[in-house]
């Protein structure tokens, strides 16, 4: 038992020992008669500095074209199943055949070419507003710090 706390006495000892001067550091305060320092950081050679409300600029720009994109999307993707459902409706309605048939291939026909249209707008839309992103970045000094890319709307 002795031999336990004389051990752990000198464990202790040795510690304190390494750890003072560490804890003695001496102060090295201002004089009260210097300048105050500055809150500009230096400038460090070789790094740009990135203009961080610029940033925030370009992300809203470019999300903000985002969305309005995928309002408009939305609005011809309705107005297309609207009237595919509209034309349906009324190609079954026809009592001939082969009449019908035409009908009910011109109501689908319409229905894929307006719904092409409203992607190919829409990834229009979303690939010029990462255009002008990538742009505002460069100009923001901004160096592609986050996640940030094309591929991140690709599920919209």
């Amino acid at each position: 038992m002795i031999k336990k706390i004389s051990v752990a006495s000198v464990a202790t000892y040795v510690m304190m020992a390494l750890a003072m001067p560490v804890l003695a550091q001496t102060s090295t305060s201002t004089p009260a008669t210097s300048t105050p320092a500055t809150t500009t950081p230096p400038v460090v050679k070789g790094k740009k500095r990135v203009d961080l409300v610029c940033m925030q600029n370009a992300v809203v720009k470019r999300d903000d074209s985002v969305l309005k994109g995928l309002d408009s999307y939305y609005a011809a993707a309705k107005a297309a199943l609207t009237a595919r459902k509209d034309a349906l409706k009324s190609a079954w309605g026809i009592e001939d055949a082969k009449a019908r048939k035409e009908a009910l291939r011109a109501a689908w026909k319409n229905y894929r070419e307006a719904i092409r249209k409203a992607r190919h707008d829409f990834r229009s839309v979303k690939r010029d507003a990462w255009k002008q992103f990538k742009e505002d970045r460069r100009i923001c000094r901004g160096s592609g710090e986050g996640d940030e890319s094309e591929g991140a709307d690709e599920q919209l």
